[in-house]
């Protein structure tokens, strides 16, 4: 029987080898590249396991299986985290016919765990007349299979299962290609070939000198060519300017009119890329092609089923938010949205309320497995998820591969009734397992993977992510086995790669990568991925080769958004869109703001003077324009205002409402009483239930507030008992204490927490929550230091309501630490007065610069950041 072995390290298709001959390709590109069909081993050897009779198990059969060993051998475990961490040890054992009884004898005791999970799930797929899909070449090659006439080509890296089953079915004149140097990358090849030369295989080492940029470079890497002078390599700054740069040049040879069946893009990690690749190629109108697959999981689609479920499971307020906003949720108006926010709505009867599609999701306890799948099933068609996901086909696909391997394991085990949490638990399984391709599409610019193009041919190659721990992969150890454990089970039979050897398969998966590139290839890696900076691979310097940063300034413009992106930046050329103009307007408008440059309309410098006469005024509003300008402009006159949403716990602001409220309450009721500390204390139990009642106080619904109403009553109790709560010889004469009145021009509008008349005359006290005074208005220093609340309401506010009173100093008064904070000065009301005069000036000259504190306190708690942008930038305005 005469077989050939083609050995040389460039495989070349001779032309009177083509007649008569199966071809046997590993990837479509190589059966592209030889102009014939594709059919892998793998195909040939379900055609001779079919022709046996032997069923290869689908995906969800083994998965069933494999837990289902797990969980009889080891019952008090998670067998879906186990199942994950042996899985590709296990794949391993199986593709390379690894004796699992070497692993139970001879390995440590989790790799005996590996050995026995190994034995029994291979045992239970047998037993049910099936074998594993790794299990595919060494079946068939033990099954003697009827020799053809084959030509084997892009096998180039030799493996166990593949050379068995080659080696078994190859019949007389066939061919096979296995590339054997002296390099150590080709030691794998060359042990192999010994074993097909020993089974009558005839080597063939005709030389074949380099004809190809690719193949030119190849030799180079092996130490054995010329430096090819006409390389491209480049460093550019990160991932996203090496995908425009390439694609940019992907995308002038398709314009000039390259075939997009002559270029590819190979990337090492996909995984890495592939978003990048996908958005610029959507942004130059470049069609590209990719075979990577990703996870359900990783999915929109598979993130949505994940938040129904989790909504299903807890339906409270943040999980059913996230249902409901999701884009392939059933949505809710606005104005719903609006009331749902400030009611903080959780569960089913609430939410149903405002999105009746919501009750699809209310499930039994316990059902049946069948019955979990046809309530997804309606809650989907209830939401359109369907249409919705049909836009975009990679969801459409991650949809019915969904539902097709849950159907699949109902018929497997669809009698068991799971619970809520165990169906979603099994629909997690799914998800993590199956996968999709990344981008269905069916025509393109290639985007691959170095294996993906083994024996293929492009004219135009262009290889990216050239960085260290990106290509080469760096050999990582495997959690089940590690390369310790490996090299003691070496010596017994069971025959797991090694890191010296994982390393050689890398640098010989990118030779082959080198052999694909026809008439020009590219390199390139980023300086830095994710913030960390990336060295340039040691492949560059195998080829004698260093990257040249790439040059920015010379942009091939490929996109609408790009061409923007340069005219923006030349104010003298002239746009021609609407976008563009209004692009320009905006980057002036923040290169000013960035600036040096006086502040603008934009900073809240509008000139439209503001009668102060004309709007009713707050202490607090006062107090708001007089320690930043802009946050009471962005307040008051541009009404801006954050989303109105209920905090679900009793922050400060919330607990000095209900405060305030329990006291006016229990105070009322004893304010006529000789001992008003007294009575108040024998009120508090009363009315701090009425606040509780209150529908104005508005109190957030806290699933602990049994336990939480008992400590503010104490501390209520406790800030009531204090000496300072009310002086010896005072007495209550107002609560809530409304004044309206004209003062320096302003309209003001206020209430005085409480008034007591004390043997030094009438005062006001203010409540508050905090342990130390409140912030006040700007002094010359820009510090937050001239009070007032407490002037206005001594001095003017009880000056109109008791006109004939005397007056004592007023106070701040905390609830939490029992204690006086502050008391009126002297000095108080002449700061006021002074203060005042300058608020009518900066309203008069329509100024509203942002202009917080120097320790930026009143920005502490404004939410109006992200509108002023305060920082660094102020100091450049400010220090003109």
């Amino acid at each position: 029987m005469n077989r050939i072995l083609r050995t040389n390290a460039i495989p070349r298709v001779l032309p009177d080898e083509v007649d008569g001959a199966r071809f046997i390709t590993l990837q479509p590109a190589a059966a592209g590249a030889l102009g014939v069909p594709h059919c892998s081993l793998n195909a040939l050897a379900r055609e001779v396991l079919r022709k046996a009779g032997i069923t290869v198990a689908d995906a969800v059969f083994a998965r069933q299986t494999l837990k289902s060993v797990i969980s009889r051998i080891y019952p008090d475990t998670d067998p879906s985290s186990i199942a994950a961490r042996i899985g590709e040890v296990l794949s391993v054992m199986l593709r390379t016919g690894i004796d699992a009884e070497i692993l139970i004898e001879q390995g440590s005791k989790r790799t005996r765990d590996v050995g026995l999970v190994a034995r029994n799930y291979r045992a239970a797929l047998h037993q049910a007349g099936r074998i594993d899909r790794n299990e595919i070449l060494l079946e068939a090659a033990g099954r003697t299979p009827e020799r053809q006439r084959l030509l084997i080509y892009g096998y180039h890296r030799a493996r166990k299962e593949e050379i068995h089953f080659i080696d078994s079915i190859a019949g007389d004149g066939s061919v096979c290609f296995l590339p054997v140097t002296d390099d150590a990358i080709f030691n794998v090849n060359r042990d192999w070939l010994g074993f097909l030369e020993n089974n009558g295989w005839r080597i063939d080492d005709a030389g074949a000198a380099p004809r190809s940029v690719g193949e030119g470079l190849g030799q180079r890497f092996l130490g054995a060519g010329k430096l090819i002078a006409d390389i491209r390599a480049t460093e550019y700054p990160n991932i996203e300017s090496e995908i425009r740069g390439v694609l940019s040049e992907v995308k002038q040879l398709v314009v000039s009119g390259t075939d997009v069946r002559q270029i590819a893009v190979v990337c090492r990690d996909q995984g890495l890329y592939a978003d990048m690749v996908t958005s610029v190629a959507a942004e130059y109108r470049l069609p590209v092609v990719t075979r990577h697959n990703v996870r359900l999981a990783n999915t929109a689609f598979g993130g949505f089923v994940r938040v129904l479920l989790t909504a299903a499971v807890e339906f409270n307020y943040e999980s059913v938010a996230r249902l409901v906003r999701h884009p392939f949720g059933p949505g809710l108006n606005e104005r719903d949205w609006a009331t749902v926010r400030k009611n903080r709505a959780s569960g089913r009867d609430a939410w149903t309320a405002f999105q009746p599609a919501l009750d699809k999701v209310i499930w039994p306890a316990s059902q049946p497995l069948g019955l979990w799948i046809s309530g997804l099933m309606s809650a989907f068609d209830a939401f359109d998820v369907r249409r919705k996901a049909a836009a975009r086909p990679r969801e459409s696909l991650a949809y019915d591969k969904f539902f097709a391997a849950l159907y699949a394991v109902n018929r497997l085990d669809g009698g068991r009734a799971l619970t809520l949490v165990e169906f979603a638990g099994l629909a997690a399984e799914v998800l993590a397992d199956e996968a999709v391709r990344f981008q269905p599409s069916a025509a393109g610019v290639a985007v691959r993977s170095p294996d993906e193009i083994l024996g293929a041919e492009f004219a135009h190659l262009f290889i990216v992510g050239m960085a260290e721990g990106i290509l080469p992969s760096p050999v990582t150890e495997d959690t089940a086995i590690d390369f310790f454990e490996r090299k003691i089970l070496l010596g017994h039979g069971a025959e797991f790669a090694e890191a010296a050897e994982l390393a050689r398969w890398e640098e010989l998966s990118f030779y082959f990568t080198l052999l694909a590139g026809r008439q020009e290839v590219s390199l390139s890696y980023p300086a830095t991925v994710d913030n960390g900076e990336r060295v340039a691979s040691s492949y560059f310097d195998r080829l004698g080769i260093v990257p040249a940063k790439a040059a920015l300034t010379e942009v091939t413009v490929s996109s609408v958004e790009e061409r923007r992106t340069i005219l923006l930046r030349h104010v003298g050329v002239p746009g021609d869109d609407a976008t563009l103009r209004s692009a320009r307007h905006q980057h002036a408008v923040e290169s000013r703001r960035e600036s040096s440059a006086p502040y603008d309309e934009y900073d809240g410098m509008v000139g439209a003077a503001i009668d102060p006469a004309g709007r009713r005024w707050s202490v607090s509003q006062l107090t708001t324009i007089g320690q930043c300008r802009f946050r009471w402009f962005a307040q008051q006159i541009l009404r801006l205002k954050p989303v109105d949403e209920i905090d679900p716990g009793m922050d400060y602001r919330k607990r000095g409402t209900f405060y305030h409220r329990v006291l006016e309450i229990a105070v009322r009721r004893a304010m006529d009483e000789p001992d008003i500390r007294a009575g108040t204390l024998r009120n508090l139990d009363a009315a701090f239930a009425d606040a509780e009642a209150d529908p104005q106080i508005d109190r957030p619904m806290l699933s602990n507030w049994d336990l939480q109403r008992t400590e503010h009553i104490r501390a209520l109790r406790k800030a009531v008992e204090a000496a300072d709560f009310i002086s010896d010889g005072s007495r209550v004469v107002g609560l809530e204490q409304e004044f309206n009145l004209e003062w320096q021009g302003f309209r003001m509008k206020g209430y005085i927490d409480r008034v007591d008349e004390t043997p030094d005359g009438l005062i006001a006290i203010d409540y508050k929550t905090s342990s130390k005074p409140p912030y006040g208005a700007k002094d010359e220093t820009g510090r937050l230091s001239i009070d007032l609340q407490i002037p206005i309401y001594s001095n003017v506010a009880l000056r109109h309501l008791y006109p004939q009173g005397k007056l004592g100093n007023s106070l701040y008064y905390s609830l939490t630490k029992g204690t006086i904070l502050r008391q009126e000065k002297d000095d108080d009301f002449p700061k006021l007065e002074a203060f005042v005069k300058k608020v009518k000036l900066d309203l008069a000259a329509g100024n509203f610069a942002v202009d917080p504190d120097v320790n930026f306190d009143a920005c502490t708690y404004c939410q109006f950041d992200a509108v002023c942008r305060k920082g660094t930038r102020l100091d450049r305005k400010n220090n003109q």
